[in-house]
């Protein structure tokens, strides 16, 4: 994946490499082969999940307008249930009665989810001014940092699904969130200093001109 693309292109990316994952799934009869595909699924949807609620989804609700910042609202509940289903999935075997049917749930909530942010929420974030370029390095950025987090759970070659519990995952509000926060809120007010001091400018000026008139006078 090509650290240049920008933002849309590589969650897209990320969906259809866990499309793939799940085509693999459907193939694979063995049951090691089956736990082995699952995690790998599983921590995909988990990074890919954190990076869009730690940077995505705050950039596209700050450049939305209100109407349209109900989407992002959406895919974050839609988060909630992926994950609720991952932690179930946590720690289960081939053998486990509810595997199949809990991927195969899962694989459905993955789909529907997917439709609706590249029919709807990712073609209204493209029409707003947000540089999806910038965005796109900084989830980039984010994604290597949590699959190195995670290294030790890559692999799959156990007989259950290993995956980081929930209490040791990146939190909501992660350091990339908070640091895209922190560049939004110096622009601004980086903005608003030059403002005032324009203002401030042109009051001297004024004031300058009127003292001068004064001892005219």
């Amino acid at each position: 994946m090509a650290k240049e693309s920008n933002a849309i292109e590589l969650l897209k990316h990320d969906h259809r490499e866990v499309e793939s994952m799940f085509k693999q799934l459907d193939a694979e009869e063995e049951g090691r082969g089956k736990i082995e595909i699952a995690q790998h699924i599983c921590l995909s949807l988990i990074v890919h999940s954190t990076i869009e609620e730690e940077i995505f989804y705050p950039a596209a609700r700050e450049a939305l307008d209100e109407e349209d910042r109900e989407m992002v609202s959406e895919a974050k509940v839609e988060h909630g249930s992926l994950k609720q289903l991952i932690d179930e999935i946590r720690g289960s075997n081939a053998q486990d009665e509810m595997f199949e049917a809990r991927l195969t749930v899962l694989k459905e909530y993955v789909q529907h989810h997917v439709k609706e942010e590249e029919n709807e929420l990712m073609p209204a974030v493209k029409k707003t001014e947000l540089d999806l370029d910038a965005l796109g390095e900084e989830l980039m950025q984010r994604k290597e940092t949590l699959m190195e987090q995670y290294r030790q759970y890559e692999g799959g070659n156990g007989s259950t699904v290993k995956l980081p519990p929930a209490s040791k995952r990146a939190s909501k509000s992660g350091p990339s969130s908070k640091s895209t926060g922190s560049k939004r809120a110096g622009s601004n007010r980086a903005t608003t200093k030059r403002s005032t001091a324009k203002r401030a400018s042109s009051r001297g000026g004024k004031s300058g001109s009127s003292s001068r008139r004064s001892a005219q006078r």
